[in-house]
């Protein structure tokens, strides 16, 4: 967690931060919450839909994926 955390914190630069979460009981979303992310819940489709899912929910024209 303490990992999450720190790689959360390093974005805050961004005007946005999405985090998807695919069903974790280890209170990732609520951590993102707490960082000031948002947090999107996803059943896993694999690594590349997945990341093309956060990229689709972001908001922005540019998307740095971490």
């Amino acid at each position: 967690m303490a990992q999450l955390e720190a790689c959360l914190q390093s974005a805050r630069f961004a005007d946005e931060i999405v985090v998807v979460d695919s069903g974790s009981s280890d209170g990732t979303p609520a951590l993102a919450v707490r960082c000031g992310a948002r947090v999107l819940q996803q059943e896993w489709l694999g690594f590349g839909r997945q990341k093309q899912f956060a990229v689709n929910a972001a908001r922005n024209d540019w998307v740095l994926c971490l």
